[in-house]
């Protein structure tokens, strides 16, 4: 079982392949130039309905909760949920908050009944390509309620008055492109967003939609550039497709938690580092006095290798190829290029304690940007974080997509063995007994097999160079709980990406290292409260 609750750090930022391409793609999705704006001027004819005998059974919340994706495939098996809620009508009417009237106008004539969405977030720094993937049902009374929805839902987004992802983003330009079949119909749309934190910056969001019968699967894909994900997200709907469809004929049932003892109050300290290593070419170099690595800087000192190539001039007397008898005058060509070894560093570590659901939690994320710091209190009557920069501690909305993606850090690893993904790969009682800062336990040491089994390594060992996997379980405690873990291993973007997802640098060399221990355990005096000082 492939663990989606571990974090990695990724400092580097993804090449885009460019603009948006209008020409047909291999695996047959298509961008068209036809704007989603147009959609909505063109009379079309009303899709034949025939009715989908998989959605004709009775379906209620807790079937519309085992829809939504919880393992991504292919190029996001690294992305972790960072929220799992029902989105029914009275929530996804206050969600839509650039025409809330108009949204729950349609949830009236369109008869719709509830929904069910899961946002998964990078298992990284916020640097990696994709902001969030999003997977969401939404279920009707019928067929044709579904069908209208859907086609209202792309109008909605030309008048950007709905978008896929979030309210607090407006629509700057939507086009629509072809889906491979999927269900009973399909919706593509290419989105050009911003954010309203940031009226300047731009996303893309890539949305499909389809329709089951009467319900319909919808997948997003959020991105910082301008990206092709069209086969990406045409993946993930059509892994949605066959969760729904599974869910629907029993194959998928919700199963019981497993009853497991409650470890005691703990402190916890969690690291992890990404060590990125390029080569970047600076082509041309900018010719300034004292300038030595070509930025436009004058430097004390300099770096890099410059690369010089001439291609020779051709005898500039000698007769042309068409034999005209006239002479050419050709002059050499000179390019000069500068290679920079880069290397970026990315980290980030934790500290708190647990007491029962009660998190006290510091973080520390140590970017190429600089330095950020934030602590968070969580408790049964809410969340609560303060910036380095505040004197006081504001409360947090749990279902926000970053205070679920800042909490994933604390502690950072799960204390159980089968949270962890490695509940068939270690047998307690066969380690090495040892002494853990003064707690009992017993030390593994893993191979890549298990790197493997908890989703930070992909299935073959190409391209990766594995280091170490060092787990430490505790002895004398009810459960065999999870002290402390070792990883460190390296490889390249294209073997790591195949685990982990897209975000690195191309053609780069990555180091990985994490760290996590229990400092304390069952120690009487940690308490989590309330924090006292809340602003306004």
């Amino acid at each position: 079982m492939r663990n989606a609750s571990i974090i990695l750090v990724v400092i580097a930022t993804a090449c885009s392949p460019g603009a948006l391409p209008s020409t047909t793609q291999t695996q047959s999705v298509t961008t068209t130039t036809t704007t989603v704006a147009a959609v909505s001027t063109v009379t079309t004819s009303p899709v034949v309905l025939v009715t989908n005998p998989a959605t004709e059974r009775p379906i209620d919340d807790e079937d519309l909760a085992l829809m939504p994706l919880v393992d991504l495939p292919g190029s996001w098996i690294g992305y972790a949920p960072a929220t799992t809620e029902l989105e029914d009508n009275d929530r996804i009417v206050l969600l839509n908050t650039h025409d809330p009237d108009d949204e729950a106008q349609d949830v009236s004539r369109y008869n719709r009944l509830s929904g069910y969405r899961t946002v998964h977030r990078p298992t990284r720094f916020p640097e990696a390509r994709a902001v969030a993937v999003d997977s969401w049902v939404h279920l009707f009374f019928g067929d044709r309620g579904a069908s209208d929805y859907l086609a209202d839902f792309a109008r909605d987004v030309a008048k950007d008055l709905d978008t896929g992802h979030q309210a607090n983003q407006r629509v700057v330009e939507a086009l629509t492109f072809a889906v491979d079949p999927i269900g009973d119909e399909t919706l593509g749309l290419i989105l050009t967003v911003a954010p309203a934190t940031d009226p300047t910056e731009r996303l893309t969001e890539t949305i499909i939609g389809f329709r089951v019968g009467r319900m319909l699967g919808m997948v997003s894909v959020l991105e910082h550039r301008n990206i092709d994900s069209r086969i990406g997200a045409q993946r993930l709907a059509e892994a949605l497709h066959e969760r729904m469809l599974a869910v629907l004929d029993g194959s998928i049932t919700a199963e019981p938690e497993p009853v497991i003892a409650a470890i005691g109050p703990y402190g916890f300290s969690y690291e992890q580092t990404i060590v990125e290593s390029y080569v970047q070419v600076i082509y041309p170099i900018i010719e300034i006095e004292g300038d030595l690595d070509g930025d436009g800087i004058v430097d004390e000192g300099g770096d890099g290798i410059v690369t010089t190539t001439t291609i020779a001039p051709t005898d500039s007397t000698a007769p042309p190829d068409d034999g005209s008898g006239e002479t050419t005058t050709s002059t050499s060509t000179t390019t000069t290029t500068r290679l920079i070894q880069v290397t970026n560093r990315g980290s980030v570590t934790a500290t708190g304690a647990v007491v029962g659901t009660g998190i006290d939690c510091e973080l520390t994320f140590s970017l190429v940007q600089g330095v950020q710091r934030r602590r968070y209190i969580k408790t049964d009557d809410g969340i609560w974080s303060k910036p380095a920069t505040s004197q006081r501690f504001a409360e947090a909305d749990p279902g926000s997509v970053a205070v679920a993606s800042d909490l994933i850090y604390c502690p950072g690893w799960p204390t159980t063995l089968e949270l962890s993904g490695l509940g068939e790969q270690v047998q307690p009682g066969t380690g090495e007994r040892v002494d853990l800062d003064g707690i009992p336990a017993e030390k593994f040491e893993l191979g890549y097999e298990e790197l493997f089994a908890v989703g930070l390594a992909p299935e073959t060992s190409r391209g990766i160079q594995f280091d170490r996997f060092d787990l430490w379980l505790a002895t004398d405690q009810a459960e065999p709980w999870v002290l402390g873990i070792d990883i460190s291993y390296s490889g390249t973007t294209e073997s790591l990406e195949l685990a982990i997802g897209p975000g690195f640098y191309p053609g780069a060399d990555v180091s990985i290292d994490i760290e996590f221990f229990v400092t304390s355990l069952d120690d009487p005096e940690l308490s989590v409260e309330r924090p006292t000082d809340i602003g306004t």
